[in-house]
C-alpha cells in the first residue's frame, strides 16, 4: 500500500513539472532563435580595404555570423559583394584576378580604339588634349573618370544591382556617400547598387562626383568613414568594426601626391571616425589591421593586404567566440542567406540618354542587346567599351529602370569636355651636335561632333625645317559608320637633296606645294582600313644648284591613291604586341590636268614580340617610284630615328629606299595599379639606304646604323631621348614628345 502511495505521489510530481519543463524548452528555443544580430562595419581606405577580405575569411572559417553589413568607400565595395552573396573565397579570387591597373585607367586600349583615333596618334603630337571654354582651360573633375571601374562594379554586382531595397540582398546592406554641396552624409538604402557603391568611393580629385537622385556625391569617408550607426539602423545588437585607417604621417615622410591625397583624407576622416568608434558598446569588437606599410594605392599587394586582415581578425578571436555558431547552426545560417533570390532581367526596351551631338541611333547601334533578351552584363560591358572607344564620352553607365511592367535598359553617356573641340601639341629635336639641327613644333585642333553622324574637322600645323599644314573634314556614313569620306586641303614646304642621272649630288631641291584631296574608304572593324582617293596640287620647284641653269618653275601634280592599313599595335610609343602594315600605291598622271607622270609604291611594317619585360621588334620600310618624273618629285627619304639613325630626319633622298630594322627595349619598372608610367631603355639596328636607280639596290651599298634610347609614357604622352650613329660616321641626338612612328 505504501509503495502504491509513493508511486502515485512521484507520478503526480512528474506531471506537475512537465508544463514547467515545456515552458523552459520553449524559452530555450526562443533564446536560440533570438540570438544577437551581428553587424559587420567595413571602413574606407583604398587598397588597404582589401584587408576586409581577410577579416571575412576568418569570420567564415570560425562560423561567426554576419547578419547585416555597412560600408564606406572600399568597405562599400567589399561589403556590397559580400552582401550580394560572394563568399570569402570568391572575394579572394576577385581581388587576385582583377586587373587593377586597367580598372583605374580610363584610356582606351588601342585594340578597342576606333581606327580614326588610331590614325590621330601617328606623328609627334602628344596624347594630352587641351580644351578651352570662355577663354579658360577646361580641367576634368577627376584624374580619372572611372569608366572601367564602373563597368567592373556593374559586372560583379550584375545579379543584385537592381534588386531595389538593399535590405533585400542576401545580407541586408547600407552604405554612405557625402553630399558635395553640403558635406552631409548621404545614406543609400535602395536604388541602383553599382552607382551607390561608385558614389561611396568617389575620392575627391581622383574620381568625379557621381550624380544620384539629384545630388552630386563624393567619397563617404569624408562624412562617415566607419559607419557604425548604419549597422545599428539595420538592427545590429553588436557590431564587428574593421578600421583600416592609419594615423597621419609626419610631413617629411610624405613624398608624392598620392600620399598627399591620402594624408588629406586621413585628416578629413579622423573626427567622424573617432565619433563612430566612441559609440561602440561592450560586446562590440574592433579589428585594427596593421596597414602602416601599405598605401591607398597598394593594389599590387593584394595578398599582403588580405593576410594583414586575417592576422588582425585571428588576434580578436577571443572576443568573437561568444558569437560563434556550431556546425548545424552555421549551415542553417548560410542556407537562409542563399535562399534570397537574385534578379536576372529580360529587357523589354533599350533607351539612350546622352548629351552629345551624336545621334542616339549611333550609340544604340553599338549596343547589341535587343528587346526580349536576358541582360548579359559581360556582353553589355563589351558593347559599352566599344562605344567608349570612339573618344566622345567620358563615362558611359547603365541601369535597369522599371516602366510599369516593362524593364528598360537605360544607357547613359556623358560627353567629354574635349568633345567641344581640343588642341594637341608636340615638339621634337634632331641634332648632329655639330652644325645641323632640326627643331619641330606641332599643334592640331580637332572639332568633333559637327553633326549627328559624327562629322569631324581637324587642322594640324607642323613648323620646322619642313613646314606642313593640313585641314580635313572626316565624315562617317550611316549609323554603322563603316564607310567614310574625307576632303582636305594641304600646304607644305620641303627641302631634300637632288641627284642627277650620274648619281651626283647637285644641291637641294626646294618645293612649295598647295593642294587638295578627296578620299573615302571602308573600315575593317577596328583593325584596318581600305582607302582610295584623288589628289591635286600646285608645286613650285627651286633647284639650288645654279650650274644646272634651271629657273624656279611650277607644275601641277594629280594622282590617284590606294592605301591598305592594318594597325593592331597596343601602342605607338613602345609597342609590345600587335602588327602595323601600311601599303600604298599612287598613280601620278595627267588625267586631272596634271603635268607629272610617275607611279609610287611604299610598304611600312612593324611587328613586336614580348616576353616578360623584354620586347623585340622587326620592321621594314620600302618605297620606290618609276616614270618620267620619278627622280624629280617622286623621291623617297630616309634618315632620322629608326630610319637610319645618325642622319637627320629625311637627310637621304633617292628614287628608291629600302631598309630593315630591329629594336629591343626593356621595361625598367613594374606595372603600377595607379598612375602607371612605364620607363624603357632600348637599342636598335638598322640596315638600308636610298638608291637613285633600281639597279643600284644592293646589300653592298647599304648603310648600317644603330641607336640607343630611353623613354617614359608620361601623362603628356611618350617622351624619349636617343642617340644614333651609322657607319658613315654620322651621329645625331634625338628628343621627342610623341610616338616613334
Amino acid at each position: 500500500m505504501r509503495k502504491l502511495i509513493f508511486a502515485l505521489s512521484v507520478t503526480a510530481i512528474i506531471f506537475s513539472l512537465l508544463p514547467r519543463y515545456a515552458d523552459a524548452q520553449e524559452a530555450g528555443a526562443t533564446v536560440k532563435k533570438q540570438r544577437p544580430t551581428i553587424g559587420l562595419v567595413l571602413g574606407g581606405g583604398g587598397a588597404k580595404g582589401l584587408a576586409h577580405i581577410g577579416v571575412i575569411k576568418v569570420l567564415e572559417e570560425n562560423h561567426i555570423p554576419v547578419d547585416v553589413v555597412a560600408g564606406t568607400s572600399m568597405g562599400a565595395v567589399v561589403g556590397s559583394l559580400y552582401a550580394s552573396g560572394y563568399t570569402s573565397d570568391d572575394l579572394v579570387h576577385v581581388a587576385e584576378t582583377l586587373d587593377w591597373a586597367d580598372m583605374f585607367d580610363d584610356s582606351t586600349s588601342r585594340s578597342r580604339t576606333t581606327f580614326r583615333r588610331k590614325a590621330d596618334q601617328f606623328g609627334f603630337l602628344t596624347d594630352y588634349k587641351i580644351t578651352f571654354r570662355d577663354g579658360k582651360i577646361v580641367l576634368p573633375q577627376g584624374i580619372i573618370q572611372g569608366q572601367n571601374l564602373f563597368l567592373e562594379l556593374s559586372r560583379m554586382l550584375s545579379q543584385t544591382r537592381s534588386i531595389g531595397s538593399f535590405e533585400d540582398l542576401p545580407i541586408p546592406f547600407r552604405l554612405v556617400a557625402t553630399d558635395l554641396g553640403s558635406g552631409d552624409p548621404v545614406v543609400m538604402t535602395d536604388g541602383d547598387l553599382a552607382t551607390a557603391v561608385f558614389a561611396s568611393m568617389a575620392i575627391p580629385g581622383f574620381l568625379p562626383p557621381v550624380e544620384r537622385e539629384g545630388k552630386y556625391l563624393i567619397d563617404g569617408g569624408i562624412s562617415n568613414n566607419v559607419p557604425v550607426n548604419l549597422a545599428r539602423q539595420l538592427g545590429a545588437d553588436y557590431v564587428i568594426v574593421v578600421n583600416v585607417g592609419t594615423d597621419p604621417k609626419p610631413p617629411e615622410e610624405i613624398t608624392n601626391f598620392i600620399e598627399v591625397m591620402r594624408q588629406t583624407q586621413i585628416l578629413l576622416t579622423m573626427d567622424n571616425t573617432d565619433f563612430q568608434l566612441s559609440t561602440m558598446v561592450r560586446g562590440d569588437v574592433l579589428i585594427l589591421p596593421d596597414m602602416a606599410k601599405l598605401s591607398i594605392a597598394s593594389f599590387d599587394e593584394v595578398d599582403t593586404a588580405i593576410k594583414l586582415g586575417e592576422d588582425a581578425a585571428r588576434s580578436m578571436l577571443g572576443a568573437l567566440r561568444p558569437y560563434q555558431l556550431n556546425d548545424e547552426e552555421w549551415a542553417a545560417h548560410i542556407k537562409a542567406r542563399k535562399a534570397k533570390p537574385s534578379k536576372a532581367h529580360v529587357i523589354d526596351k533599350v533607351d539612350i540618354v546622352q548629351n552629345s551631338k551624336l545621334s542616339d541611333e549611333i550609340i544604340r547601334t553599338g549596343i547589341s542587346i535587343t528587346p526580349g533578351e536576358t541582360l548579359d552584363p559581360a556582353r553589355l560591358n563589351r558593347d559599352i567599351d566599344r562605344v567608349y572607344g570612339d573618344g566622345i564620352f567620358s563615362r558611359i553607365t547603365y541601369k535597369i529602370v522599371e516602366d510599369g511592367p516593362q524593364k528598360v535598359l537605360q544607357v547613359s553617356a556623358k560627353a567629354r569636355e574635349a568633345s567641344d573641340g581640343y588642341f594637341k601639341f608636340g615638339v621634337s629635336l634632331d641634332s648632329n651636335l655639330e652644325n645641323e639641327s632640326d627643331f619641330k613644333l606641332g599643334v592640331s585642333y580637332t572639332k568633333p561632333q559637327l553633326n549627328k553622324w559624327g562629322g569631324e574637322w581637324r587642322t594640324e600645323i607642323n613648323i620646322g625645317d619642313t613646314v606642313e599644314g593640313v585641314t580635313e573634314f572626316y565624315q562617317p556614313i550611316g549609323a554603322q559608320q563603316r564607310f567614310f569620306i574625307e576632303p582636305s586641303l594641304s600646304l607644305s614646304r620641303d627641302k631634300s637633296s637632288f641627284f642627277d642621272d650620274q648619281d651626283r649630288r647637285r644641291g637641294d631641291i626646294k618645293t612649295l606645294a598647295f593642294g587638295g584631296a578627296l578620299q573615302g574608304g571602308y573600315l575593317l572593324g577596328r583593325w584596318g582600313e581600305v582607302r582610295v582617293g584623288a589628289t591635286k596640287a600646285r608645286v613650285r620647284i627651286d633647284l639650288t644648284d645654279d650650274s644646272l641653269g634651271v629657273d624656279p618653275f611650277s607644275i601641277d601634280d594629280s594622282s590617284l591613291i590606294t592605301r591598305f592599313t592594318v594597325d593592331t599595335l597596343d601602342s605607338l610609343s613602345f609597342p609590345t604586341k600587335g602588327t602595323l602594315v601600311i601599303a600604298q600605291y599612287d598613280i601620278h598622271d595627267d588625267f586631272l590636268g596634271g603635268d607629272t607622270q610617275y607611279n609610287q609604291s611604299s610598304l611600312n611594317a612593324f611587328k613586336p614580340f614580348t616576353t616578360g619585360r623584354h620586347t623585340f621588334g622587326l620592321g621594314t620600310r620600302l618605297s620606290g617610284s618609276t616614270g618620267r618624273d620619278a627622280s624629280l618629285i617622286g623621291t623617297s627619304d630616309l634618315g632620322g630615328f629608326l630610319a637610319l639613325s645618325g642622319f637627320s630626319e629625311d637627310e637621304l633622298s633617292g628614287q628608291y629606299a629600302a631598309m630593315a630594322f630591329g629594336t629591343y627595349y626593356y621595361r625598367l619598372n613594374q606595372q603600377a595599379a595607379l598612375f602607371d608610367a612605364p620607363v624603357y631603355i632600348g637599342t636598335s639596328l638598322e640596315y638600308g639606304n636610298v638608291y637613285q636607280s633600281f639597279d643600284d639596290i644592293s646589300l653592298n651599298n647599304a648603310i648600317l646604323a644603330s641607336s640607343v634610347f630611353a623613354g617614359v609614357k608620361s601623362p603628356l604622352g611618350p617622351i624619349f631621348i636617343g642617340a644614333g650613329y651609322n657607319d658613315k660616321g654620322n651621329t645625331s641626338f634625338y628628343f621627342s614628345i610623341g610616338s616613334f612612328f
